[in-house]
């Protein structure tokens, strides 16, 4: 299901992707969060689950293991589009849409919806046949207590969306139940433009470059593999000296970053038979000990 409006080529259109434009770069240097980072390993780590569905991530070497309890929060009810607010107003230009208003187009579809009730989607706004007029608006609505969604905020914008190039949308790929959005856009550097890596606090409502939270090492940041509900990112980077791609675990102040400790199993073994051992000892000495006072009564 795709929600879609069309709309008139006004001033309005401009002001509001100016507005964008001015709350939509990096954070801060004062406002950027503190989180450790940690070197899993050249190689791509995997996010799984213990024996108990808690969610851990397994280093590229498989030696270490890290809580991560990650939510997978994708939009599975179609219909909550059609309770989102107003969409972006569709540039329509007669120049451009060769006379026809039709060619002009503002849609959002699939996106994230969390147990906060905080959506999460890509609007996609522009005119087919004019890559250079397209632009996407990554937005967020939260809903209301009576089902229905409040206003947009935009989270970030990128005006380069060429057709050949999906990667260039403003996008999100992961929201957690701490309502952090992590996912790519682009910024104002390079020929074309690069692609750049945010994470988006709603609560806050702090964008954060993700290169101001990486090692100088790093040449640039390539994927994002998760975000847990705690704020851990997993993420796959380069490095610029060898150019080997290395995992990164970053986890938020206040959070643990030590990895778990899994016995082996042959040492789980050895100690649940050690447990068992003390069980019956336990068992034998309370028996001897009920013995021993049943002798004494009778004596009496």
């Amino acid at each position: 299901m795709e929600r879609s409006i069309l709309g008139g080529y006004s001033a309005r259109f401009c002001l509001t992707v100016a507005l964008f434009g001015a709350t939509l770069s990096p954070a801060r240097a004062d406002n950027i969060p503190a989180y450790t980072v940690t070197d899993l390993g050249t190689g791509r780590t995997q996010v799984s689950a213990d024996a108990a569905g808690n969610g851990i991530v397994i280093s590229p070497d498989g030696q270490r293991k890290y809580a991560f309890p990650n939510t997978p929060n994708y939009l599975t009810d179609q219909s909550v589009l059609s309770l989102l607010p107003p969409l972006a107003a569709a540039p329509v230009n007669s120049s451009w849409t060769y006379g026809n208003p039709a060619n002009a187009y503002s849609r959002i579809s699939g996106g994230f919806l969390n147990q906060n009730g905080l959506y999460v989607g890509t609007n996609f706004v522009g005119i087919n046949g004019h890559i250079s007029a397209a632009n996407s608006l990554l937005v967020a609505s939260q809903r209301q207590a009576d089902g229905s969604f409040g206003p947009f905020t935009t989270l970030w914008t990128s005006p380069y969306n060429y057709d050949y190039d999906p990667s260039r949308m403003a996008t999100a790929k992961f929201l957690n139940n701490q309502n952090q959005v992590l996912g790519t856009g682009t910024g104002s550097e390079g020929n074309p433009p690069y692609v750049m890596n945010y994470l988006y606090d709603y609560n806050s409502h702090t964008l954060t470059n993700l290169r101001d939270l990486l090692p100088g090492w790093i040449q640039a940041t390539i994927g994002e593999l998760g975000l847990d509900d705690q704020g851990r990112m997993l993420l796959q980077a380069e490095d610029d000296r060898t150019h080997l791609m290395h995992s990164l675990l970053l986890t938020p102040a206040g959070v643990t970053s030590d990895p778990i400790t899994v016995p082996e199993p042959t040492s789980l073994a050895t100690l649940l038979l050690g447990l068992g051992y003390l069980a019956f000892r336990r068992g034998r000495r309370h028996e001897e000990a009920s013995g021993e006072e049943s002798s004494v009564d009778r004596l009496s």
